[in-house]
């Protein structure tokens, strides 16, 4: 979808849809956990009142691997909550001032397709990947599993010109994607923001190119600065 864009972009862009993934997993192995064993085993080992073998515990015991899991998902949540922060102060950014492309590059005609595959995304992405390991079982095992599908999906991201939607997204800062052509009948892809669907939708409009003087067929990624008059 963004074989155009900078690696930066693309990171932070399939991190921060990502999110609902971790957070549901988290949200389910947390409860899991037997909280009154573990702070009563690091309370003892922290006043010495009972020393314990720790690196044979994280080894051994199953209650180990869960908290380790849900400690790195915590981080890559985490670090994909900065990302989300880092990419819509990016798409905000470049809002602000009007492409210096020429016409036929700056505006664009935005499509009635946006914010395709949300619903795909969801059922065919989210719930086999919070329901189908067996989390509580193999928690160590899933958690590599889940990295090995992670890197493919985004091996797939980086090659595919489908729409690879983003909720996360949509749902907090209210940014969508569409679908669009320039004069030139180029397609690109069109981030608004904040703007209500049936304001924009279909309707001419001027844009700005997330790389700085690259514009279609090299760049097809832009930014929604006003509406047309």
């Amino acid at each position: 979808m963004f074989l155009t864009s900078d690696e930066q972009f693309r990171r932070q862009y399939f991190l921060s849809s990502q999110i609902p993934v971790f957070v549901l997993i988290i949200i389910f192995m947390i409860p899991q956990l037997k909280w009154n064993l573990l702070i009563q085993k690091a309370y003892s080992f922290i006043f010495f009142k009972k020393k314990y073998n720790v690196l044979a515990w994280i080894v051994n015991n199953q209650e180990s691997h869960i908290l380790i899991v849900i400690i790195i998902l915590a981080g890559v949540w985490i670090y994909s909550s900065l990302c989300l922060i880092g990419l819509y102060n990016r798409l905000k950014r470049n809002r602000g001032t009007p492409a210096p492309a020429q016409k036929k590059q700056k505006f664009v005609t935005l499509t009635r397709e946006y914010n395709k595959g949300m619903l795909n995304f969801f059922l065919s992405l989210i719930l086999p990947l919070i329901t189908s390991f067996s989390l509580i079982d193999y928690p160590i095992t899933s958690l590599i599993e889940l990295i090995i599908i992670e890197c493919l999906i985004y091996d797939f991201f980086k090659k595919s010109s489908s729409f690879f939607p983003n909720i996360t997204l949509l749902v907090i800062h209210n940014v969508n994607l569409f679908l669009g052509k320039t004069l030139d009948g180029d397609r690109v892809y069109c981030f608004v923001l904040g703007k209500p669907i049936k304001q924009v939708v279909g309707k001419k409009v001027e844009v700005r190119y997330l790389t700085s003087g690259e514009y279609p067929p090299d760049q097809n990624i832009c930014i929604y600065v006003k509406k047309e008059l």
